[in-house]
């Protein structure tokens, strides 16, 4: 089934354009979990648990998978993004499906990859640790598309921030369909 959600991430992804007008997201400060945080939307198989106020439980780390995150540079074309979920957080997001995000002429490219040999290192930019800061679900799209605009920056593929917009906007597109109850399966791994 974790299969099959994927692929509809990707066929709804596919139907996105890159510049929808909304811009990247930017910020001048390195990606770190937002200072206030808002309620998750509701999702019974939503694996990424809201995030808890005033005197709540604490996040259980056995619920967030960790995301790892590698960019492929081309000399063809655009920088593509790729992602895997790590389900077992066990540094081994080679055993997973993952997606590449290749944004070009408007477009943002999916493509699901069985699986993709992550360079080292390969560790998380996001897992229990951030989500237990207050990241949850509705907050992942806006910090996965900053810390794919400050690592490209940060390796030399661009300049400044306003460079990786298609990549930015294709990461925050990504991330809102795999969060929204309807694209959640993926991260739930069922």
């Amino acid at each position: 089934m974790r299969r099959f959600a994927l692929l509809g991430a990707v066929a709804l992804l596919a139907g996105c354009q890159a510049e929808d007008g909304a811009g990247p997201a930017t910020s001048n400060a390195p990606a770190s979990p937002p200072a206030t945080v808002g309620e998750a939307p509701p999702s019974p198989n939503l694996s990424l648990p809201a995030p808890q106020s005033g005197g709540g439980q604490a996040i259980d780390p056995a619920t967030v998978p960790q995301i790892h995150l590698a960019l492929e540079p081309s000399s063809a074309g655009p920088v593509s993004v790729v992602f895997a979920i790590d389900r077992s957080k066990d540094n081994t997001p080679g055993d997973d499906p993952a997606i590449r995000i290749s944004p070009e002429a408007g477009e943002c490219n999916p493509q699901e990859l069985r699986r993709y040999s992550f360079p080292p290192p390969n560790s998380p930019v996001f897992g229990p640790q951030i989500a237990q800061t207050g990241v949850g679900a509705r907050d992942l799209p806006a910090y996965m598309a900053l810390t794919v605009s400050q690592a490209m920056v940060s390796n030399g593929l661009a300049t400044t921030l306003e460079e990786t917009g298609p990549q930015n906007i294709c990461t925050r597109k990504l991330w809102e369909v795999l969060t929204t109850p309807g694209g959640s399966e993926v991260l739930a791994g069922q």
